[in-house]
């Protein structure tokens, strides 16, 4: 068992900011090496990945469910665990709005966008 798994952020998630990601999670990964560490991608995490401490930056839903396990069954420390990803979507972000009054912009243009 490693005692930190890293998890990098899916490119597609990050089209236009996929080095400054990269470097974020490599900044903080120079800080823990005196610590067993893994850094994986978001396609190479699986069940069995075991660690007290997960550092993720990941947003597909398969990342987010595997990171619900490993906070229940495990355990273990999750940072940017899979409620916070769940409230960072777009969706989740978008009802949020709506049940509060504020504006969004037509589906269409946030597609385009982004």
């Amino acid at each position: 068992m490693s005692s930190v798994v890293a998890i990098y952020r899916d490119e597609r998630f990050s089209p236009n900011s996929v080095k400054n990601d990269r470097s974020i999670l490599d900044a903080v990964l120079r800080k823990l090496h005196r610590h067993d560490v893994v850094a994986i991608s978001e396609q190479q995490l699986n069940e069995q990945h075991r660690a007290a401490l997960y550092l993720s930056m990941g947003r597909l839903p398969r990342t987010i469910n595997l990171l619900k396990q490993f906070e229940h069954q495990n355990q273990a420390i999750v940072l940017n665990n899979a409620k916070a990803l769940e409230s960072f979507s777009r969706s989740h972000i978008h009802c949020v709005m709506q049940e509060n009054g504020i504006a969004m912009p037509p589906k269409r243009v946030q597609e385009a966008i982004g």
